[in-house]
């Protein structure tokens, strides 16, 4: 079959979470006609490329699908769900079969159901994110198996793309996965990768291996989340051909804890809530953070801002339900406009370490700037070189790939 579709040469890929969700079902959190979503045909910003994970919102999506709300020229991926399997101990709740089918109808691009290669109890959840490697091999021959069970579900009538999920905490592992489930490569159009750690060294070696070997099909960076292990992405990007796509859900910290990015000062945050609202997380958050704003479009010209303007500090009082969502939306901006700088500076070596050591602290600059090295030594030397050349400050524990906060950078 023919496939159509056509990627960008990197792109972002927002994770919609319940919250921006649901605002596409409500009528009543409109904000001057416009919904406070992005991904809508009436949302205040319009941005037609997200993640959809159908183990928890597969109804929900479908729903607001089916009243054709969704922008007419979206690109969709969606996730297999087997990472929350595991985690809430629900492992069966759908077949590879099932993902599949409902990836294939509703969406563009599917990610297989994989076998993560962590220890689980007898319900099939895991057991503190402790990496099985006796049966690493074991996991990921069920996930080429998960794999090759779809093949009869293909409908060669639909442009749909499917990736296989290569797991593992370091390149030897990601190679010796990979070995296993390319078996199905006739069956797949592109791979999914994961750094095991939030450490910009550890995602460098990510892509040091995906330079090496996924050399003609797109590639996906799972859970990048942070801007320090994306900019790694988009920095081998000048390495890797094919489409490259990544996805993260950290924006959406505006709906869950009203959080808002500072459009001038990059990693910093302030939020917008009442104390009487700051609930249980509030010593992780911190208090300190709360601002009292008398109008939004004096710090930021995105549409958000300027739309909510002098309206911030009683929508703040009233604990408005649309908020929060507006709060997200305008950190996807955000997320966007750095994310294009970024992007063109990447062969500007002077101004991409101008851009890492004003915005991060020195501590994670300096893993940015490692990882930057450690791509280009690889590009220069061979994998082997540069990954034993930086091995001391390659972290591999017993214990790893858990998911992190959504504010560590």
């Amino acid at each position: 079959m023919g496939y159509k579709m056509k990627l960008d040469k990197i792109t972002f890929v927002p994770v919609l979470n319940g919250g921006i969700l649901n605002c596409a079902l409500r009528s009543d959190i409109m904000v001057d006609g416009m919904r406070p979503t992005f991904y809508t045909k009436d949302a205040i910003f319009k941005y037609n490329r997200f993640l959809i994970n159908p183990f928890h919102h597969s109804s929900i999506y479908v729903d607001i699908k089916n009243r054709g709300l969704i922008l007419d020229d979206s690109i969709v991926w969606a996730d297999s769900g087997g990472l929350q399997g595991v985690t809430l101990g629900q492992k069966d709740k759908f077949s590879p079969e099932t993902v599949f089918k409902w990836q294939q109808e509703h969406t563009n691009i599917g990610f297989c159901v994989d076998d993560l290669p962590f220890k689980t109890d007898s319900r099939g959840a895991l057991v503190g994110w402790e990496f099985d490697k006796e049966h690493f091999a074991e996991h990921a021959e069920k996930t080429r198996q998960n794999i090759a069970c779809t093949r009869k579900l293909r409908d060669p009538s639909k442009d749909f793309w499917f990736y296989g999920i290569i797991q593992g905490r370091k390149y030897d592992e990601y190679l010796e996965w990979y070995n296993i489930i390319k078996k199905e490569d006739d069956h797949l159009q592109g791979y999914c990768v994961k750094s095991p750690t939030n450490s910009p060294v550890n995602m460098a070696e990510t892509c040091i291996f995906a330079i090496n070997n996924l050399t003609e099909k797109p590639i996906h960076f799972l859970g990048t989340g942070n801007l320090g292990r994306s900019l790694i992405v988009y920095y081998a990007s000048k390495f890797i051909k094919q489409p490259i796509s990544f996805d993260s859900s950290s924006y959406d910290c505006g709906t869950q804890y009203r959080t808002y990015y500072i459009p001038f000062m990059l990693n910093k945050k302030i939020r917008f809530v009442s104390e009487h609202n700051l609930g249980e997380d509030n010593d992780i958050l911190g208090p300190e953070d709360i601002v009292d704003m008398d109008d939004l479009s004096g710090i930021c010209d995105c549409i958000v801002c300027k739309t909510i303007g002098t309206r911030i500090r009683q929508m703040v009082k009233d604990n408005a339900p649309a908020l929060g969502s507006l709060l997200s939306v305008h950190n996807v901006i955000n997320n966007i406009r750095i994310n294009h700088y970024v992007e063109q500076i990447i062969y500007n070596k002077h101004k991409l370490l101008e851009f890492i050591n004003f915005n991060f602290e020195e501590s994670m600059a300096r893993k940015l700037i490692l990882g930057i090295d450690m791509i280009d030594l690889a590009m220069e030397k061979g994998h082997e070189y540069a990954l034993n050349y930086y091995k001391d400050e390659l972290k591999l524990n017993a214990v790893a790939g858990s998911q992190k906060t959504i504010f560590q950078f």
